[in-house]
């Protein structure tokens, strides 16, 4: 079963990961499934890596108003799907940044968008997945739905293997050697690479989904 965030009327669903930063450097690409339960306004967030302190961080997110999902560094700063998503079930969001000039998201492995405008991005030193941090205050969670396979490796995947992600492939097979961070969200919360230091979270107790299927 997936793990519910359902975060507009309790703001409690949230997992915070303290993580080795040192790999969270260019390139990288970050990548979850997401079942969205909300229609309406604002953005829900779904994968963040950020400094505990600074302003600027990798964010990937949705847009309730354009159904798009968005991979930037910060306001006005975002690469926005060329589709949009579908409510009540399972999609596939993907940030890949080469540099501080070269953004690219992905949604369901492709409808891609891009956006170079220059951005540096503090190390980060923790992954937020439902919520954020900046500037040392902790967001407000605002997703509402269900989170699943949470992945990030220090590298570009290529679009190849952006579709065996979708068709079902575990992120353990898809280059383990750059695999930094990969958190199911299914039955027990852990980091599968074992690359982090400290994980807190706290989910709605309501009923969850059936997890996104998996194969290998």
């Amino acid at each position: 079963m997936a793990y519910n965030f359902t975060n507009l009327t309790l703001t409690t669903s949230y997992s915070d990961i303290t993580a080795l930063g040192s790999f969270f450097s260019y390139p990288l690409t970050i990548n979850c499934w997401f079942y969205p339960t909300y229609s309406g306004s604002g953005a829900g967030l779904l994968v963040n890596l950020c400094s505990s302190t600074a302003t600027n961080l990798h964010q990937l997110r949705i847009n309730y108003s354009t159904n798009t999902v968005q991979y930037g560094t910060g306001t006005p700063v975002f690469a926005t799907s060329s589709a949009s998503y579908t409510t009540n079930t399972w999609n596939m969001a993907t940030a890949v940044g080469t540099s501080i000039t070269s953004r690219t998201v992905y949604l369901n492995a492709a409808n891609s968008g891009t956006q170079t405008t220059s951005r540096t991005i503090t190390t980060p030193d923790r992954v937020c997945i439902g919520f954020s941090r900046s500037g040392g205050n902790d967001g407000v969670p605002s997703y509402e739905g269900y989170l699943a396979e949470v992945a990030i490796w220090n590298e570009t995947l290529t679009t190849d293997e952006l579709s065996s992600l979708y068709t079902g492939t575990k992120a353990s097979q898809i280059r383990p050697q750059n695999l930094k961070f990969y958190m199911p969200l299914v039955r027990n919360i852990y980091d599968a690479t074992a690359s982090t230091t400290g994980i807190t979270y706290e989910f709605d107790p309501n009923p969850q989904v059936n997890h996104v299927r998996r194969y290998g």
